[in-house]
């Protein structure tokens, strides 16, 4: 089934990537319980949270000479 989304991946730049992934199925885990058990709120708490992390993980980084 993943086969059949290829072509469609790769207009969106990801044709490498498979939904068997466990990234993708972890974060859709996560996602979904915050969307279920706290609705939008959690849904914007989610976005919030993952672009903090994004943002201090990359601000970490050592900058390159």
């Amino acid at each position: 089934l993943p086969l059949l989304f290829l072509p469609f991946l790769g207009e969106l730049g990801g044709a490498a990537t498979t939904f068997s992934d466990t990234d993708f199925l972890t974060v859709g885990i996560v996602f979904g319980n915050a969307v279920k058990y706290m609705g939008l709120f959690g849904a914007i708490l989610f976005i919030i949270i993952v672009g903090a992390t994004a943002i201090l993980l990359k601000g970490r980084q050592k900058p390159q000479q």
